[in-house]
């Protein structure tokens, strides 16, 4: 099948795999200023096609920045997780950026928070961007980055609204990083912006390597000025492990909208689904794994 290479897929939702949900969801209420905008159990069909039985009737919230770009969300969902699951050591979906206004500000927010600081404020600077950045591990191990920009050399800068914004960037930790470019781009038309080699603090701090160990980076560019990284893993990486029937823990998936699913050269995980609920509203709907094991999920949005 030919693709179409005339559009580009749009990031909408970051989940997060949680075992302990009430006090994620207030974490992230009370430090970052994300309000809760849909809330209620998962429903079967749905926890079907994440090939998550288990999950049925777990407990979910949709957040969004109360006062900033609406058009990103983070879901949490209940979830049982491994007992010997590492955030960083895994391949999958591994961490996601938050644009903040001013890094410092954001640094002194969480400073009292049971966000655990895993990498000390620096700045990065790549033929694409320039930044500064300060990661953390949330209460479900879900790994996020402050992203405070100071330029953005080839695409559009986005407006800051508020002190700690929506979601800038997702990473996917991957074993060959050309095999997952070709990927994105053969089944989503997302097409690559820049090869690198670069520092990854906390993923060195992770594999107990020196922080001057160099990383194969790529960035990838999504519809909205989302930028979709890959980062290829050393050796020493590992599949990522769920408890069978339940989802992947740390971040599980994203959720992407597209103009069309079913001319997609895609295996779905189930038959596209219809799901009436808030963030669905109907429109089809599905799930399949991408080439490093990771779950994505597509909504058809064609207007």
């Amino acid at each position: 099948m030919i693709m179409d290479h005339s559009f580009q897929p749009k990031l909408n939702l970051i989940t997060i795999s949680s075992p302990n949900w009430e006090d994620t969801v207030n974490s992230w209420r009370n430090f970052f200023d994300y309000e809760v905008f849909d809330t209620g159990y998962i429903e079967e069909d749905l926890a079907q096609t994440w090939n998550a039985p288990n999950n049925v009737d777990s407990r979910y919230a949709i957040l969004y920045s109360k006062l900033g770009d609406q058009s990103i969300g983070i879901r949490i969902v209940e979830n049982s997780i491994p007992s010997n699951f590492e955030s960083l050591r895994t391949f999958g979906w591994s961490k996601f950026s938050l644009i903040v206004e001013n890094i410092n500000d954001a640094h002194s927010q969480i400073k009292e928070s049971p966000f655990e600081i895993i990498s000390p404020i620096r700045t990065v600077d790549t033929n694409i961007l320039k930044v500064k950045t300060l990661d953390f591990k949330g209460l479900s191990s879900e790994i996020v980055s402050f992203i405070e920009i100071i330029d953005l050399k080839k695409i559009e800068k986005p407006i800051v609204k508020t002190k700690i914004d929506r979601p800038f960037s997702v990473t996917l930790a991957t074993r060959d990083m050309e095999t997952s470019q070709k990927f994105f781009y053969n089944k989503l038309s997302i097409e690559k912006s820049i090869d690198f080699e670069g520092e990854l603090w906390s993923l060195s701090d992770a594999f107990q390597y020196n922080r001057d160990t160099t990383y194969a980076q790529s960035s990838l560019q999504m519809g909205n000025n989302i930028s979709l990284e890959i980062n290829e893993y050393p050796e020493d990486a590992k599949r990522r492990d769920a408890i069978p029937g339940h989802l992947m823990p740390g971040i599980s998936h994203i959720t992407m909208t597209v103009p069309y699913i079913e001319k997609l050269p895609l295996y779905w995980l189930t038959e596209p689904l219809r799901l009436q609920k808030y963030f669905y509203n109907g429109l089809q709907s599905v799930t399949f794994y991408g080439a490093s094991g990771e779950l994505i999920e597509l909504i058809e949005q064609t207007n």
